[in-house]
């Protein structure tokens, strides 16, 4: 029996001498655990408000295949309520003065002539500005005689990991065939 009491005496020694050696290391973990877990949280935040975007795109590009031309007084109010229609589709709705926000709305006809059924853009950046121009959002490979309507969203997130920081670009972007008949 002798020899099942020191080995008691020794787990016992050994079990005081260790108690600090599990704070310090939890001293040393806590940290990184929790900047994982900060990096998953804003990184899921991010990976939320990449879809948004995307969804607020293909909702306006769909939005804007079907709305016929032919229904408002010029280009740019059809423009402008693709736009519309796009930012109330994305979960924050884009507000006026969010980093990086930068909106981009397209009637693309290369072959159209007429004030009406020619290429237009509208830009709308952070700041609201809005400005109008003969040109598209991006290049695809879309045929040149095909009538679309582009949409571009974007705007910045924050990536953040405590001592890691880092911000990132986000988009959404769609194009789709323009379907609508006149109106």
């Amino acid at each position: 029996m002798l020899g099942g009491d020191s080995l008691r005496a020794d787990q016992h020694r050994r079990g005081q001498s260790e108690r600090g050696s599990i704070l310090i290391e939890t001293a040393f973990i806590l940290p990184i655990l929790v900047m994982l877990l900060l990096g998953l949280v804003s990184g899921g935040t991010a990976y939320q408000r990449k879809l948004s975007l995307q969804n607020g795109a293909r909702e306006g590009a769909r939005y804007g295949a079907t709305l016929p031309v032919g229904n408002v007084a010029n280009l740019n109010a059809w423009l402008d309520d693709v736009k519309n229609t796009s930012v109330n589709a994305v979960d924050d709705g884009l507000p006026t003065g969010l980093s990086g926000r930068y909106i981009c709305i397209a009637y693309v006809f290369p072959n159209g002539t007429g004030t009406a059924d020619r290429t237009t853009r509208r830009v709308e950046d952070s700041a609201g500005t809005v400005t109008y121009s003969n040109n598209t959002c991006f290049t695809d490979s879309r045929p040149a005689t095909e009538r679309r309507v582009q949409v571009v969203l974007q705007r910045i997130s924050v990536l953040d990991a405590m001592l890691v920081r880092q911000s990132i670009t986000l988009e959404g972007k769609s194009v789709a065939r323009f379907e609508a008949v006149a109106g």
